[in-house]
């Protein structure tokens, strides 16, 4: 089964696996996984920074040290400067590690990822609870997009490194084995063990009238492996004509809507394909990723190829044409998920089209 996931998402451009020896070195995206990796990284940086009830700052630092070393303290210092040293406050950073320290023992697991990593500041008083919620509220995220909540769960697991107070674990299980796709911790304040004692001085924050280190809870994952996730959890075969389907959340998929129009007089063709560009033009408008169609498929093969096609792209919404859509503007909106049409006219399109994204 894991074979057929991989053929299918490289024939279909999302994603090719590097490898070196019999593991991934890396992931190569093709134009789809290109687009999902952004909305991915785009929903995670709103869910852990702005959709915050405390101030989370973004922050590229570009050390390779997970730690808070001598390179880059002055970054959390800027931070707390910034947040007038009111705990709490947090910072998030995307950046490239060339050889990511993740203890994963999945091959597919890329040895080069692009890390995602939230660092939140507390009082020690506050710490804890937080760190409850915090792991919670992540799990909580991963099930968001997913076709099936329930594979989404916490390992099992008693090992805690030391200088940790606690961690935990947050898996996704596939009948090919788990993946490890995000670690919570809650750091105390060991993390600034070791910095002078200038710089501890300046890190100090008030817990009632006590100064203090703060408490720090991290949470990080790769980019590259949630996409791989997400895949693999939208992957699936249908019953009827074991054909498959990328069944990806509406606000991770590449491309939202397409159009298809099934075998029309060829003396139609170019004007349907022009009807097919306006409505798509139209949603583009609104922000909305739409792939326009091209002939062929379009208009020459049958309908159901080109719905088949779309289904395995993962698009949620097809617009199908007829040669009456000409006359009267009005075309059936395909669903993926309901595999109905309603009908829509050109003009509902734009504002529809935002419904449908937002709903």
């Amino acid at each position: 089964m894991l074979n057929e996931v991989i053929k299918h998402f490289e024939k279909f451009c999302f994603v090719n696996l590097k490898l070196k020896g019999k593991k991934v070195e890396s992931f190569m995206y093709g134009p789809p996984g290109e687009l999902l990796i952004e909305n991915i990284k785009r929903e995670w940086l709103y869910n852990v920074s702005i959709y915050r009830e405390n101030n989370v700052y973004p922050f590229h630092i570009g050390d390779k040290s997970g730690f808070v070393t001598r390179d880059n303290v002055e970054s959390f210092l800027m931070a707390k400067e910034f947040n007038s040293a009111a705990v709490p406050w947090g910072i998030v950073e995307t950046r490239s590690a060339e050889y990511a320290d993740f203890n994963c023992t999945d091959p597919i697991h890329p040895k080069i990822n692009t890390l995602l990593r939230y660092f939140g500041f507390f009082k020690p008083s506050e710490a804890e609870q937080f760190y409850c919620r915090w792991q919670l509220q992540r799990k909580r995220w991963w099930r968001k997009f997913s076709n099936d909540p329930g594979k989404f769960a916490f390992a099992e697991d008693s090992r805690t490194p030391d200088g940790i107070k606690s961690q935990s674990i947050i898996l996704a299980k596939f009948p090919w084995g788990d993946h490890e796709i995000e670690t919570v911790k809650y750091h105390g304040d060991y993390l600034f063990k070791g910095l002078p004692k200038y710089q501890l001085t300046r890190l100090q924050i008030y817990d009632g009238k006590t100064k203090c280190l703060p408490h720090v809870i991290e949470s990080r994952c790769s980019l590259d492996y949630a996409l791989w996730t997400y895949l693999c959890d939208a992957y699936f075969k249908e019953k009827k004509e074991n054909k498959p389907v990328v069944r990806l959340h509406k606000k991770l998929a590449p491309f939202k809507f397409t159009a298809a129009a099934a075998f029309v007089n060829k003396n139609k063709l170019n004007q349907l394909i022009d009807l097919s560009h306006l409505i798509l033009l139209e949603l583009r408008k609104e922000g909305i990723s739409c792939l326009l169609p091209v002939s062929p498929p379009f208009g020459v093969t049958a309908l159901e190829v080109q719905l088949a096609r779309s289904r395995a792209l993962g698009i949620p919404y097809i617009a199908i044409l007829t040669e009456d859509s000409l006359d009267t503007g009005i075309f059936g909106l395909y669903s993926r998920e309901t595999t109905l049409q309603e009908q829509v006219h050109l003009s509902k399109i734009r504002e529809y089209g935002q419904t449908l994204m937002t709903a």
